[in-house]
């Protein structure tokens, strides 16, 4: 009994710790995009050494992959919670939008490093990326969706060019 609670108890501080370093580096990558950031600094910043960053994540790409799988997960939670919690659906669209937008503009560093013009990183981090951006960028369309439908009964095509005309327009303004 006391073993599986001193068991629990540490994967319950490694998770806070792994959490912490998935916080931190999501700041500094975000700030300084991937090239950026040395592990050093990210253990310096996190107040580990070098080694002990190395226990959690074996290579800078994978704590570069988790970071994304970190920051776009946590953005479909807040998203997600924050619509149910308004009445409107107009302040809604205008939530999921404003908070599209400075997702984007905040996370700048680590979006840019999927533009197909990037070779800071290899195919499994792009691909990993990639596949965190788009099941953010589909949530936040469904959300989108079921609220402009609420709104104004829209046929399928009219959604569609609501969709790709919205998503150019925040995509345009976050990579300016």
């Amino acid at each position: 009994m006391i073993d599986s609670i001193t068991s629990q108890h540490k994967r319950t501080e490694k998770n806070k710790s792994k959490d912490r370093i998935l916080k931190t580096a999501s700041q500094l990558f975000s700030e300084f995009g991937f090239l950026g950031v040395s592990m050093r600094e990210i253990a310096q910043e996190v107040g580990l050494t070098k080694p002990a960053l190395y226990y959690y994540f074996t290579s800078k790409k994978e704590l570069y992959r988790q970071v994304s799988q970190y920051i776009f997960q946590d953005f479909i939670e807040v998203a997600g919670k924050e619509t149910r919690r308004l009445s409107s659906h107009r302040k809604k669209i205008l939530f999921l939008i404003k908070t599209y937008l400075n997702f984007g503009l905040s996370k700048h560093n680590m979006i840019y490093a999927l533009a197909p013009h990037n070779m800071s990183i290899d195919e499994a981090t792009f691909s990993s990326l990639s596949r965190s951006k788009k099941r953010a960028k589909k949530h936040i369309w469904k959300l989108l969706k079921h609220s402009l439908s609420a709104e104004k009964k829209y046929q399928a095509r009219e959604l569609k060019m609501i969709y790709v005309l919205l998503f150019s327009l925040m995509n345009n303004t976050i990579l300016e």
